[in-house]
C-alpha cells in the first residue's frame, strides 16, 4: 500500500534484505508517560524477537539490553529492523487525529484574522505567534508545523528516556530494506491530504523503503504467532506483501478472529531492489 504520489517518491530505493538484522523484543524497564500510566510486559513480543532472531541468525535485544541508546547505535547499518514493543499515539493535547481542534471554544479561522488561500497564507493585523508578528514568523516557515504523533517504547537510560518518537527517527539515516513496527497503532498518525503522517512516513523518510505497520491495538501472543509466520514465508519468496498474506492465511486457518492477524499492512515496496523501470 502506499497512501500518496509523495510517499512513493519515498520508496523509491534499491536496498537489499542480505545484510545483517536487528531484532528488538519487550524491552525493560517500560518507560512511563503520563496519561499512558506503567506500560505492562510483553511476554509474547520476547517470545516473538527470540523466534525472529532464530530465522534471521541474530541475537535478539531483549530486556533491559534494549536501551533506546544501544538500539539507536545498532540501527544504522541493519537491512531489517523489527521492533516488537508498545506503540503509542501522543497526539497533541489541542488537535486530534485530523489535525482539528478538539476544544469548541477554538477561534475560527476568520476570528483570528487568518485567511487560507491555495498556495499562501495570509495574516492580518495585530495577529503575534509566541508574541511575534506572525507575518514574520511565519515568513520563515515553508508549512505549518504539528506534532508529529508515534512512540516506540525502549529501555530508558541515562542518556535517553526509552521514547523513540516519530520526530526523533525522522533525524535518522537508515539503509534498512525493511523496518517491521510488531505494535500497537504503528500505522495510525495524523491523517493529511498527503495520507498518514505518523512512524511510517518518518521510516521512509530516514531512508526505508518497505515499513510493515499495525491499524489497531494488536494483541501480544497472537502477533507473535504472525510474524514468525511472515518471517518463515518471507525466507521462501522475498515479496513482502505476498509473504504477510500468506501469513495472515495461515493463521487464519486457525483462527477466524481478524482482530488476531488482519492488522497489519505494508506500506511502500513489495520487493528488494525494486525499480520502478522495470
Amino acid at each position: 500500500m502506499v497512501p500518496s504520489i509523495q510517499t512513493l517518491a519515498l520508496t523509491d530505493r534499491a536496498r537489499s534484505l542480505d545484510g545483517a538484522a536487528l531484532v528488538v523484543g519487550n524491552p525493560a524497564e517500560m518507560p512511563v508517560l503520563p496519561n499512558f500510566g506503567v506500560l505492562p510486559s510483553l511476554p509474547g513480543a520476547e517470545q516473538e524477537a527470540a523466534a525472529i532472531a532464530a530465522l534471521l541468525n541474530t541475537d535478539p535485544w531483549i530486556g533491559p539490553e534494549a536501551t533506546e541508546t544501544a538500539i539507536l547505535e545498532q540501527m544504522a547499518d541493519k537491512s531489517i529492523i523489527h521492533l516488537a514493543t508498545h506503540g503509542l499515539l501522543d497526539f497533541d493535547d489541542t488537535l486530534n487525529e485530523f489535525g482539528l481542534p478538539t476544544a469548541d471554544e477554538i477561534p475560527t479561522r476568520a476570528e483570528t484574522g487568518v485567511n487560507v488561500t491555495p498556495g499562501a497564507v495570509i495574516v492580518g493585523d495585530n495577529v503575534t505567534v509566541g508574541g511575534v508578528d506572525a507575518r514574520v514568523a511565519l515568513a520563515r516557515e515553508r508549512v505549518v508545523r504539528v506534532k508529529l504523533p508515534g512512540l516506540l517504547a525502549l529501555a530508558p537510560d541515562t542518556d535517553n528516556d526509552g521514547w523513540l518518537s516519530a520526530a526523533d527517527i525522522a533525524t535518522l539515516d537508515l539503509s534498512a530494506d525493511l523496518v517491521v513496527l510488531s505494535a500497537c497503532n504503528t500505522g495510525r498518525g495524523r491523517i493529511t491530504g498527503d495520507g498518514v503522517l505518523g512512524l511510517s512516513r518518518t521510516f521512509m523518510t530516514a531512508g526505508v523503503p518497505s515499513v510493515l505497520v499495525s491499524l489497531w491495538q494488536v494483541p501480544d501472543m497472537p502477533t507473535a504467532e504472525l510474524m514468525t509466520e511472515f518471517y518463515q514465508q518471507l525466507a521462501d519468496n522475498p515479496n513482502k506483501a505476498q509473504a504477510l498474506r500468506q501469513a495472515m492465511l495461515a493463521m487464519k486457518a486457525e483462527d477466524p478472529n481478524p482482530k488476531n492477524w488482519a492488522g497489519f499492512v505494508l506500506i511502500g515496496q513489495a520487493r528488494p531492489g525494486w525499480d520502478r523501470g522495470l
